[in-house]
């Protein structure tokens, strides 16, 4: 039975539908704990019995709430109120592609923006082992500012790495599907999904292919009279060619959708996020591809030229034992056809980056200086220089355990905090200088002015203080009424009046933080992005900001103070530390972006048993990406996090059995801790919204969560349960035991 608006689901009041489909119902609705507007989808009571369908709706929401990305809608909660298994997911204002297709062919730039950025959430599903299976443009929503949400997983499919190596754990969802089983959409399908047959990562491309020959042309690839027609030309015919119907389309786009249209998966592209570089090169040389500007006019020509004509430093860490930085540069007058510069630079083999809570590196505003937090074996961590005209790096003196340097707007200090101090240092020599007590550090900045902006806690707002020193000034102040605990990353733009920062409500996802900008003169202050976090202003008239794991940029009019245009994808490869809030870039006014990079080997690491003597062996043979392995008292299980910045979540390692289980499923869980006794594991989550400590209980067969009476107290920065039978002791927030530090439980 339909949902009437002023109607409840569960703690979601209905406020109107929003369409049907196979899968169910789509409702708009208000979420009162935060105070937005959401969408939930929910499978009619009626069928909820039926198995199949039941079944291939929570696979939907295990497949879709398992990734993070920027074009993938967000995933809020799977629940389930009065038989109703529902999802509730985030609200997409716009239109459907099929809605915009129905005017006909969409303009090339337009159906490049809109390819390019489906390949990329696709290759972040696809790294995932995740398969959508049902591409399509009913499932493609395109909001107000063209950004790209790839919406319905109902058919998606988690597909078992070739090696085997995972397959001693379990599958996030289960594969239900067997060869002779055609599931997706007429018209879109791959052959192999035509044809029954068991596919992979490589029938979405297909698919995709489907969609991009649509958008060129305003005509369906494979379109018959019966379906059954439709799936014998999918798998024996070719549509017509692109050129064919539509002579303006660029060879470029034209050969992506043949490799795409490729019969034999072996032809078509050998991995999704090569498809998404083929597609961003193509619109990033549209001008060129398109037979010259004439065709363009100049104002989209600006437009394009600034839209991503930056070029990146990138400082990639390497199994945790060395750094590479690698410098593109850009010009903001170029044209986007002029090569980019790179210059990569390595550490010396004894030195690390420091891996912490707080951003680690800085570049100067001139672009010529580079300090980042490292230590050497052996050594405490401190700042390092690196001039970027020498080959070495030199320490700091007087910087031991600093972290988060910020440069003097004449790079010629560098700020940064250590000892629970914010403190500044002169490159040209001498002692560093105390500026004021810091218990915490969430940021800083340094105006022309003489003036530093800088967040002292994890909660609360910012504090001002003169570069001079002394003492500091409570600058904002989060607003419990509208959701807000923390104001952090604080940004100063060019011309010293005014900055941007970012506001959150410690729930420890900043995908749905904000971005706000302050009146340094005034105090006045207003949101000028939503969905988004650690802002920052670049010479190009963009900010550049992180959400869903990647590196976004909006184009950002300085003296309005306002953003001017929809955003666009830069890069994925930024390492991003998700329940802090901030990714670990810095910028120059010369026009270089240094970026600790993602290394994807990183995700294959295995588990290694070293006893007291020093003997090494494997431990497990499932590769993933591990962190805070936490034995139990008893030495019999392991208590450990798996996942990416995306989803963290809490496994358990029987080490007589050899067996895996899962404790926890979706958002950020850390911070394992074994009461002595071992029937008792406390952990950090933010599963149920604000961050909080939960415990699970040994039971007989398995873990359970207990039950606590609702209250939350206080304890070293953590959100604890009053009825907590355990005295809980925090540390500093800090990386490497979780962003919160990891908890002593006894």
């Amino acid at each position: 039975m339909p949902l009437s608006p002023g109607a409840r689901l569960g703690p979601y009041e209905i406020l109107s539908p929003l369409g049907e489909g196979g899968m169910g119902e789509v409702y708009r609705a208000r979420d009162p704990r935060l105070g937005r507007e959401i969408a939930i989808k929910v499978l009619p009571a009626e069928l909820s019995s039926e198995r199949e369908r039941l079944a291939r709706f929570e696979q939907e929401a295990r497949s879709a709430s398992a990734l993070n990305h920027p074009n993938i809608v967000t995933i809020y909660e799977i629940g389930q109120a009065d038989s109703s298994p529902y999802i509730a997911m985030e609200l997409v204002e716009g239109r459907t592609l099929r809605e915009l297709l129905a005017a006909g062919p969409l303009p090339l730039r337009k159906t490049l923006g809109i390819a390019a950025q489906v390949a990329g959430g696709l290759s972040r599903a696809h790294e995932a082992g995740i398969v959508h299976r049902d591409l399509k443009p009913e499932n493609l929503m395109v909001s107000k500012d063209e950004l790209v949400k790839i919406l319905d997983f109902g058919l998606a499919k988690l597909v078992a790495p070739a090696s085997g190596a995972l397959s001693g754990m379990p599958t996030v969802a289960r594969d239900d599907t067997r060869p002779g089983t055609v599931l997706g959409t007429v018209g879109y399908m791959s052959p192999e999904q035509a044809s029954g047959q068991p596919l992979d990562f490589r029938s979405d491309q297909f698919s995709l292919g489907s969609i991009l020959y649509e958008m060129a042309t305003g005509k369906r690839a494979f379109s018959r009279g019966t379906a059954a027609e439709t799936l014998s030309a999918i798998i024996r015919e070719e549509p017509e060619p692109v050129s064919s119907v539509n002579p303006q389309v660029p060879a470029p786009f034209r050969w992506i959708v043949e490799r795409c249209h490729a019969k034999d998966p072996e032809e078509r592209y050998a991995s999704t996020r090569d498809l998404a570089r083929d597609l961003a090169n193509v619109r990033e040389h549209i001008s060129e591809v398109s037979g010259g500007e004439a065709a363009v006019p100049a104002a989209a020509r600006r437009r394009s030229r600034e839209r991503l004509a930056w070029s990146v430093a990138a400082l990639l860490l390497v199994a945790g034992l060395a750094a590479v930085f690698v410098a593109l540069r850009w010009k903001s007058t170029a044209p986007l056809t002029q090569p980019l510069t790179r210059l990569t630079l390595t550490l010396p083999p004894e030195e690390f980056v420091t891996e912490t809570a707080t951003p680690v590196l800085a570049l100067s505003p001139d672009g010529t200086k580079l300090v980042y937090s490292g230590y050497r074996r052996g050594e405490k961590r401190r700042l390092y220089l690196r001039p970027m005209d020498r080959f070495e790096a030199t320490p700091i003196p007087g910087t031991e355990g600093g972290t988060g340097p910020f440069f003097s707007p004449d790079g010629e200090w560098v700020g940064f905090w250590a000892d629970r101090k914010l403190k500044k240092v002169s490159l040209a020599g001498g002692s560093p200088l105390t500026l004021c007590d810091a218990p915490a550090f969430r940021g800083a900045s340094w105006g022309e002015g003489g003036t530093i902006l800088f967040a002292p806690l994890p909660q609360g707002g910012l504090s001002r203080i003169s570069a001079e020193g002394g003492k500091p000034k409570a600058f904002t102040s989060p607003d419990p009424k509208k959701n807000e605990m923390t104001h952090r990353w604080p940004q100063i733009l060019p011309g010293g009046k005014a900055a941007l920062f970012t506001i959150n409500s410690l729930t420890g996802d900043y995908d749905q933080a904000r971005i706000g900008v302050v009146s340094l003169d005034t105090g006045e202050r207003r949101t000028v992005l939503e969905g988004g976090t650690d802002a920052r202003y670049v010479p190009t008239g963009h900010l550049v900001y992180s959400r869903g794991g990647s590196i976004l940029a909006v184009p950002f009019d300085l003296k309005r103070l306002d953003v001017t245009g929809p955003p666009a994808p830069i890069t994925d490869d930024v390492r991003i530390v998700g329940p802090a809030g901030f990714a670990l870039f810095s910028h120059s006014n010369d026009g270089s972006l240094v970026y600790l990079g993602k290394n994807p080997k990183a995700l294959e690491r295995g588990l290694v048993w070293v006893d007291r003597k020093g003997t090494a062996r494997p431990f497990t043979e499932a590769r993933r990406d591990y962190s805070e392995p936490r034995l139990s008292p008893d030495g019999q299980r392991l208590a450990i996090v798996v996942g990416d910045r995306a989803s963290w979540d809490i496994w358990m390692y029987e080490l007589a059995r050899g067996v895996w289980s899962r404790l926890t499923l979706g958002g950020l869980n850390w911070g394992p801790v074994w009461a002595r006794d071992g029937n008792r594991l406390a952990f950090a989550s933010n599963r149920n919204g604000p961050v909080n400590v939960f415990f699970d209980v040994r039971g007989p067969q398995r873990f359970r969560g207990a039950d606590y009476e609702p209250g939350l107290l206080a304890v070293s920065g953590l959100l604890v349960p009053r009825r907590a039978s355990a005295a809980l002791h925090g540390s500093e927030p800090g990386y490497r035991n979780g962003p919160h530090g990891a908890p002593t439980l006894r």
